[in-house]
Formats: C-alpha cells, structure tokens, sequence
C-alpha cells in the first residue's frame, strides 16, 4: 500500500495541533510575566508611599517641635515683660493699702 501524499489542510492541522500546545505555554508564562510585574510594581509604589509617608510625618514633628520652641520662648519673652510692667507700676512698698470705707447709707 502506497502512501496518500498530505494535502496542505492536513499538514496545517498537524502543525496547529503540535505548536498549539507551545503557543498556550508561550502565552501563559507571558501573563506570569505581566502579573508578577505590576504586584512588582505595587509593592514598589507602597514601598515609596510608605517612606513618603515617614519622611512628612518626621518634617511635620520637626516643624512641630520647633513651633513649640519658638511658643516657649515667645512666652518667657512676654512673661519677663509683665514681671518688669508689674515692678514698674507697682505701688511702693513703704505706702500703706487703700482701706476700703464703709458704705454711706442715704
């Protein structure tokens, strides 16, 4: 019996059925590829959130500290002030208090 030679459906058929298989490994580790490059890309965008994060909040409790310094001294500054206008106003010691009167009954 003599072989049929292939007709070229028949030989495009086998070579479909022989590279599918290739192509759906082929595809495949190229959605692996994609997936495990954007999680890649997520933990390096919340890595950087993160470090952005701690870097504000330790500027924000610098400023904060600083805010309370200058609150501080500001504060001394005002306090020195009133103590000198209290010396400065205050009756002399030697002076005797004001009495109060009793109340005139008309």
């Amino acid at each position: 019996m003599v072989p049929m030679p292939l007709t070229a459906l028949e030989i495009a058929v086998a070579i479909a059925s022989i590279a599918a298989p290739l192509v759906a490994a082929f595809v495949g580790l190229g959605q692996i590829a994609v997936v495990w490059y954007g999680i890649r890309a997520m933990v390096a965008a919340n890595n950087a959130s993160a470090e952005g994060a701690a870097a504000a909040a330790r500027r924000a409790a610098a400023r904060h500290a600083e805010a309370g310094r200058r609150a501080d001294a500001r504060h001394e500054e005002n306090m020195a002030a009133l103590k000198a206008l209290i010396e400065r106003t205050a009756p002399p010691k030697d002076r005797p208090r004001f009495r109060r009167q009793p109340a005139r009954v008309l």
